[in-house]
């Protein structure tokens, strides 16, 4: 019975010197493997402050043609699968709330004209991805 007692207690304490994947750890697994696949190894991740989402960026120079362009994507960690892909011709994107990504283009027609900049700029909402025109 003795036996029994102490070998309990050293198996409790290897079970619990053997931690789990943090969350983070997880999701950071998880977005990695599936965006290898979409955009490539030079991928930056970053992900909202909660971990539940994150946005993925990859910028390809072009010499020739003297520009950036980015491809990027929303992915959803608890669903674990990317949401959301596009690509712009130079610019910003960014988190600008946990729930919103702010694009920001740069203008291939340059003019003072309200108009024509305000399509230069959007927020996406996650995760229904609607977008929506954002004014400074």
């Amino acid at each position: 019975m003795r036996y029994l007692i102490i070998f309990s207690i050293i198996i409790g304490l290897f079970s619990s010197s053997c931690k789990p994947l943090s969350k983070v750890q997880a999701a950071d697994d998880c977005v990695k493997k599936t965006i290898k696949i979409e955009f490539g190894e030079q991928t930056e991740l970053n992900f909202n402050s909660e971990k539940t989402f994150c946005l993925c960026l990859l910028r390809k120079y072009n010499p020739s043609k003297m520009l950036v362009a980015i491809d990027f994507g929303i992915y959803d960690i608890n669903a674990c699968k990317l949401i959301y892909k596009d690509q712009i011709r130079d610019g910003e994107i960014r988190w600008k709330t946990d729930y919103e990504i702010l694009v920001k283009k740069k203008s291939e027609v340059y003019s003072l004209d309200p108009d024509v900049q305000k399509n230069n700029r959007y927020l996406i909402s996650v995760p229904d991805l609607i977008k929506t025109t954002y004014l400074e």
